[in-house]
C-alpha cells in the first residue's frame, strides 16, 4: 500500500512537472492552491482557487492540486491548527478545547439543535470563525511561500536533468 501511494504521488509530480507552463507557473500555481487549501472553506476551495488563478498565468492544474492538502483525512487537524494559531492572534479570551468542542455540540445533532447552536452560541461560533480564517491566512502564507520556491527549483531541476539524460546504448 505504501509502495502504491509513492508511485501515485511520484506520477502526479511527474505530471506536475512535465506540464506546459513555465517553472514559475506551476510554481506560483501550487503556492497559491497550497494557501487556498489552508482556508476554512472545504467544499469550495476548488471553485475558489480556479476563479483566483483564471485570469492570471497560472498553471490551474497545480493551483488545483494544491488545495488537496486539505483531504478528508488533513482537514480536522488542519482546522485545529488553524483556529489554534489564529486564536493567538485574536487574543480570545479562552482558547478552546476538545472537551468545550464536545460539550458545545452534545445533543446537537438534529437540525433543530444545530440551529439552536446558530442562536445560542453567536459568540461561540464566531470566535470560531474569525480565528480559523485568520489562522488560515496565516498558516497558507507561511506555506505557500516555501512551496513556491522549492515547486519552481525541483521542476526546474527535473526538465534540466531530462534535457540532457543520457541516451540508452542500442544493443
Amino acid at each position: 500500500m505504501v509502495r502504491s501511494l509513492w508511485e501515485k504521488a511520484r506520477r502526479w509530480a511527474v505530471k506536475l512537472a512535465t506540464q506546459h507552463a513555465t517553472p514559475h507557473e506551476i510554481a506560483i500555481g501550487l503556492a497559491v492552491g497550497v494557501f487556498v487549501g489552508w482556508l476554512p472553506i472545504m467544499g469550495i476551495q476548488m471553485a475558489v482557487v480556479l476563479l483566483l488563478v483564471w485570469p492570471f498565468r497560472v498553471n490551474r492544474f497545480a493551483a488545483a492540486s494544491g488545495v488537496w492538502i486539505t483531504n478528508p483525512i488533513t482537514f480536522i487537524p488542519m482546522y485545529a491548527f488553524t483556529y489554534w494559531v489564529g486564536a493567538f492572534f485574536w487574543r480570545i479570551e479562552k482558547v478552546l478545547s476538545y472537551e468545550d468542542f464536545k460539550a458545545a455540540f452534545e445533543g446537537r445533532d438534529t437540525l433543530s439543535g444545530f440551529f439552536a447552536l446558530l442562536t445560542e452560541g453567536k459568540d461561540f461560533l464566531l470566535d470560531i470563525f474569525i480565528c480559523t480564517w485568520i489562522g488560515g491566512a496565516i498558516v497558507g502564507i507561511v506555506a505557500a511561500v516555501p512551496t513556491y520556491f522549492v515547486a519552481k527549483r525541483t521542476v526546474a531541476a527535473y526538465r534540466a536533468r531530462r534535457a540532457v539524460a543520457p541516451v540508452p546504448p542500442e544493443v
